[in-house]
């Protein structure tokens, strides 16, 4: 009777065991990220090992004594393999969360004069609420305001003229997008003493559907060479919103022939015409701010005369989930004094190496003040960030030790034209060859100056007018890695 419940048990665990094989086998096999060699391998050995289970369980000579041992083996296995099933799972359900966004958000900030008695949008005693952004959505945000108080939006006649009735107007009250309000903090950061933020309001916006799907460019990413731009967001609302001042505007060049990566940063404050614009040249940045992604890319391909193939638009903040989920990473400091960085103070470098955390990271990628070159010196300190960050992620110890805190420390924090075959195919080509990549960094250079912008036509703001030798040798190298066989 012992024997025969044995028996019973292990055809049960048995048939358990196929299922859980069957599904993992299933489920790396649509996941397209194990490279086929350790797919078969991987395959083959649970065929053979369900079929020696398999064929001992039905067998009537087997001993209890054996049963029970690979009975055991079994329920081992079966526990392996169901966490590894749904690793493979939670990878897939992140890219396609992620890689499917229905909406984009955009939060719009009621701000009036830090002397002014209002201090939430329920205190106003007025009748109009001033807007000058062409490009606010006036029904929604009116709508939105009238729930709790009833006002109208009223367009200004000029930006000039909203600024400095915000400025010395208590009574004035205005509507600014999140960007026009950081562009305001970054013009000037006295503003941000100023002014002061009685209320916000976030407009979600479905994503219109394209009927005509975009032609793909790269097909196979492990023998192709392509570009990204790489924008990041240095935005104080910790989210993704639809415009954003884009602080990091990065060109990254990729030959996976060669496995050599160029990365080519050019300074926010470039003084460049803005891709659909005439007249005055405005900065980089402020391309992000007028019409989000897709102007700053437009922008970045005018200034190198290049079509770039993708795009991922990352909110900086993000770093210090990143960097932290990798277990901080190892940054240099080139200059021979000690510095406290001007955003966050308790974060404090000293000459030559240090081991920091996120939020130092992101302080260190964000630094300018400390420096004699300024915004040149912060576009530097962000290409350190970018690879250092690369190879500690690329190396096999901290995708097996940190899979999940990297996921995790990603989530809603990005935006991207790869598609879920893209991505997976990268992984799945970095887990078979295991390549060193070569990663090599330039910036842009140019003159520091005052210009009026296309933004600000009326008030001269801090720029970098373009070396444009810096500008023609940047896009040799582009040319150079990607030719290169």
């Amino acid at each position: 009777m012992k024997k025969k419940r044995i028996k019973r048990i292990s055809k049960i665990i048995n048939f358990l065991s196929l299922i859980v094989s069957a599904f993992l086998i299933y489920t790396l096999y649509i996941s397209n990220l194990i490279p086929t060699k350790y797919f078969v391998l991987i395959c083959t050995a649970i065929i053979i090992a369900e079929f020696i289970y398999t064929f001992f369980s039905y067998n009537k000579k087997t001993k209890s004594w054996l049963l029970i041992f690979l009975d055991t083996l079994a329920v081992i296995f079966i526990v392996v393999e169901l966490f590894g099933a749904l690793k493979l799972n939670q990878t897939l359900n992140f890219i396609a969360k992620n890689l499917n966004a229905k909406y984009t958000e955009d939060l719009y900030y009621i701000v009036t004069n830090k002397q002014s008695k209002y201090n939430k949008l329920e205190d106003l005693d007025i009748k109009n609420i001033y807007y000058y952004d062409d490009n606010l959505d006036t029904n929604r945000i009116e709508k939105e305001i009238n729930k709790k108080v009833k006002i109208s939006l009223t367009k200004e006649s000029d930006y000039g003229t909203l600024l400095k009735k915000l400025i010395e107007d208590s009574k004035y009250v205005t509507v600014l997008h999140s960007s026009n309000y950081e562009s305001l903090i970054d013009m000037d950061e006295k503003n941000k003493e100023n002014l002061k933020i009685i209320d916000k309001i976030t407009i979600k916006s479905l994503v219109a559907t394209k009927k005509k799907k975009e032609k793909q460019v790269v097909k196979d990413l492990s023998n192709t060479p392509f570009t990204i731009y790489l924008s990041g967001i240095d935005t104080r609302t910790g989210t993704m919103p639809a415009r954003s001042l884009s602080d990091v505007n990065i060109i990254v060049a990729v030959n996976p022939n060669t496995n050599k990566v160029l990365l080519v940063s050019t300074p926010r404050d470039y003084y460049v015409q803005i891709h659909g614009t005439t007249g005055l040249k405005d900065k980089l940045t402020h391309a992000g701010m007028i019409g989000g992604l897709e102007l700053s890319k437009a922008t970045v391909e005018d200034i190198y005369d290049i079509s770039l193939d993708y795009y991922i638009r990352v909110n900086f903040n993000a770093v210090i989930k990143l960097v932290d989920a990798v277990g901080g990473i190892n940054l240099y400091s080139d200059v021979n004094y000690n510095f406290s960085c001007w955003t966050d103070r308790s974060c404090v470098f000293k000459p030559g190496n240090n081991y920091v955390s996120g939020k130092c990271a992101l302080a260190f990628a964000r630094e300018r003040h400390a420096y004699a070159s300024g915004d040149r010196h912060r576009g530097e300190n962000q290409q350190q960030v970018i690879k250092v960050l690369l190879s500690k992620l690329t190396s096999p110890g901290s995708i097996l030790s940190n899979y999940s805190n990297i996921l995790s420390s990603l989530e809603g924090t990005f935006e991207t034209s790869f598609t879920q075959k893209d991505i997976t195919g990268v992984i799945n080509y970095q887990l078979d060859k295991m390549p060193s990549w070569d990663v090599e960094s330039i910036s842009v250079d140019g003159t520091t100056g005052s210009r009026p912008t296309h933004s600000y036509p009326n008030q001269p703001l801090s720029v970098m007018v373009p070396n444009e030798e810096t500008v023609l040798k940047a896009k040799e190298q582009i040319k150079q890695i990607l030719n290169a066989k």
